[in-house]
């Protein structure tokens, strides 16, 4: 026997990341985002809705998307041994959440 963890004791934590991380990608980009903001140009951070001029959000959304998924990935730590068909479930929610993230993602940014 192997000392290494199941397969169980990650799938659910990762589930858990991915529909978070994906659910705060989408909320940010279709409701506006509040956050870290880096301004090239003036060489500064501001925080907050989108200012006036050269920003870029990449910084801000990343650390808020990867923050998320953290916290998805320890509530998933504090789901006991899920079933088969729970674990299928959360595979398909978390695939519907990755293409709404990705169509959400390619729909803003086609507008540009």
């Amino acid at each position: 026997m192997s000392d290494a963890p199941s397969r169980s004791s990650w799938v659910a934590p990762a589930l858990f990341a991915v529909v978070a991380g994906c659910a705060t990608y989408t909320i940010a980009m279709r409701h506006g985002f509040v956050g870290l903001w880096y301004l090239p140009v003036a060489r500064a951070w501001v925080f907050g809705r989108k200012p006036a001029g050269v920003a870029m959000s990449w910084y801000g959304r990343t650390g808020d998307v990867f923050v998320a998924a953290l916290l998805g990935a320890a509530l998933g730590r504090t789901v006991g041994r899920p079933s088969a068909r729970l674990m299928k479930l959360g595979g398909f929610v978390a695939g519907v959440a990755l293409i709404v993230a990705m169509t959400t993602c390619i729909a803003t940014n086609v507008d540009r």
